[in-house]
């Protein structure tokens, strides 16, 4: 079986205990962009969010972030006293999912 295959096995065991971390493909798909940026020290604006039509049109980025602040995957602050922009940060429940990710995938290639 390919480390891959393997690798979403593995996570559906783990998530599956917890449906709280059921997160539908294009949130997703906007969470990592979030936290990639957040990796490299230079969080996102909500203003660059609403810019990123590769991943799916405006008006439904704007419905899937606005489902991902009230399900507590991403929140938004000020920084310094920069009052016009809004930065998005992962939440812990979002960090908690990234980090059962990774231990899945940590799994995933001890196995084999």
């Amino acid at each position: 079986m390919s480390y891959y295959l393997r690798y979403i096995t593995i996570l559906k065991l783990m998530g599956g205990r917890n449906k709280e971390f059921e997160l539908e493909p294009t949130s997703e798909r906007i969470l990592d962009e979030i936290a990639l940026r957040e990796l490299q020290d230079d969080p996102m604006t909500v203003s660059y969010l609403m810019l990123l039509d590769n991943i799916t049109s405006p008006a439904t980025l704007h419905r899937k972030f606005s489902q991902m602040l009230k399900d507590e995957w991403v929140e938004t602050r000020f920084e310094n006293d920069n009052r016009r922009t809004k930065y998005i940060h992962l939440t812990k429940k979002a960090k908690s999912y990234y980090e059962l990710k990774s231990k899945a995938m940590k799994k995933s290639l001890i196995l084999t």
